[in-house]
């Protein structure tokens, strides 16, 4: 089969299977090395199937910084290294739904509370961000939050308080995370995602590209998010 005959067949069974795996992935990676402009051309069909051609906004806040105890490589966060980030506790509810107010104003229709920290540990931290996410909601606008691990009864607290969207990144696959994260376990985050979609949340949930993982690795994370059926997938770049 050529190349073109290839992609297209692909193109065909992602948008009316959603069936591709590891091996015909990697096919698509040696491609794109070869084609990468073609390539883009048969991914972009498929995502003007999906989403056309419009495009989402959001924005975030820094609610809560530094002083994490995770020890993960490519974090400022963390209280592993010593990376001058600025340290600060939980911002108020008023400090939080000030920053989405502007952000709505420059056009964002979903916010986000963002904190540092392996999850939230607090009742009046708790209390402060359901505050938030009401104030968020009466602005208009989508409330979604960031907070680190979740158990299933914290995700329905989220829900029934009004957020919209959890974001919680996988980072990297399963088979990888350990070279840059020891202290706490690949599942707890697999498990933050299942907990959230469970009660209905809305998910985002990506990784990192350029943590020194290999092209593998990226597949695997990449199907692991497709079995988690998340609903946005960010992915960032290592700079």
């Amino acid at each position: 089969m050529d190349i073109i005959s290839f992609l297209n067949s692909l193109k065909e069974r992602s948008i009316q299977e959603k069936t591709i795996g590891s091996e015909e992935a990697f096919e698509l990676y040696k491609m794109g090395m070869e084609k990468p402009f073609l390539l883009m051309a048969f991914a972009n069909e498929i995502k003007e199937f999906y989403k056309g051609k419009k495009i989402s906004l959001c924005s975030i806040v820094n609610a809560k910084s530094g002083k994490c105890p995770e020890n993960c490589k490519f974090c400022a966060q963390s209280s592993h290294y010593n990376t001058g980030v600025e340290q600060y506790p939980l911002l108020s509810a008023e400090e939080i739904a000030n920053k989405a107010s502007s952000a709505k104003d420059d056009g964002a229709p979903m916010f986000g509370i963002v904190t540092s920290g392996t999850k939230i540990r607090t009742e009046n931290e708790w209390k402060e961000i359901y505050k938030a996410i009401e104030r968020i909601n009466k602005l208009g606008i989508k409330a979604c939050a960031s907070l680190g691990i979740l158990t299933k009864e914290e995700a329905k607290n989220l829900k029934e308080a009004g957020l919209f969207r959890y974001h919680h990144n996988l980072e990297t696959s399963r088979s990888f995370f350990s070279n840059i994260c020891t202290t706490h376990d690949y599942q707890e985050d697999v498990n933050t995602i299942i907990y959230a979609k469970s009660v209905g949340l809305s998910t985002c949930c990506g990784g990192i590209i350029g943590l020194g993982e290999k092209i593998e690795h990226r597949i695997e994370l990449a199907i692991t998010l497709k079995e988690l059926d998340v609903d946005s997938v960010p992915v960032n770049i290592l700079n």
